[in-house]
């Protein structure tokens, strides 16, 4: 909108983000795509060009999404958001699902729910806890903000914060109005 990209390049780092969302198999990334449509869509102020290239991106993702299972039927392999869809439907759960890594983080609140684990040390203590049901995958955080500060910071503090959190919203909320 402040035409300080070209139109072609603009256009080029969309697909590019756009192909690398895809690569990530991000469901929130993939979402956010049907935000930007709806930007598009709805955005009045917007320059033409930058209205078609929003309402875009969901086509830019499918099309992305079909390129990297092309590639995959030929080479053999499940790329991108494919491979996490692979094993959706067929009865075998991925050990690495978010459900397992908010048991786990359950457990360590129950072990340490006064004080936490301490800020920032969520991996350390989850690497060196012992699990039955542990994930494979290697991760460094919960995937969800209240469950995280709540295993850092234990219970009172993360709940202080998150009504902090929630407070700041509401007020936010009530200026903007």
């Amino acid at each position: 909108e402040l035409r300080r990209l070209s139109l072609r390049l603009t256009v080029a780092a969309v697909i590019a983000m756009v192909f690398a969302i895809e690569l990530t198999a991000s469901r929130t990334g993939a979402g956010a795509l049907l935000l930007l449509a709806a930007w598009g869509l709805l955005g009045r102020r917007l320059s033409r060009p930058t209205r078609w290239l929003l309402v875009a991106t969901p086509v830019i993702y499918a099309l992305s999404f079909g390129a990297m299972w092309a590639w995959g039927e030929w080479v053999q392999q499940a790329f991108g958001a494919e491979a996490r869809l692979a094993g959706a439907g067929n009865g075998i759960e991925s050990p690495n699902t978010r459900g397992r890594l908010w048991a786990n983080a359950l457990a360590m609140i129950a072990q340490q729910p006064w004080t936490g684990v301490g800020f920032g040390e969520f991996n350390l203590a989850w690497s060196l806890t012992e699990f039955p049901q542990r994930p494979t995958a290697f991760f460094d955080h919960t995937h969800t903000l209240p469950l995280q500060l709540a295993v850092e910071l234990g219970l009172p503090l993360s709940a202080l914060v998150m009504g902090l959190l929630l407070l700041a919203l509401a007020r936010g909320w009530q200026r903007w109005r």
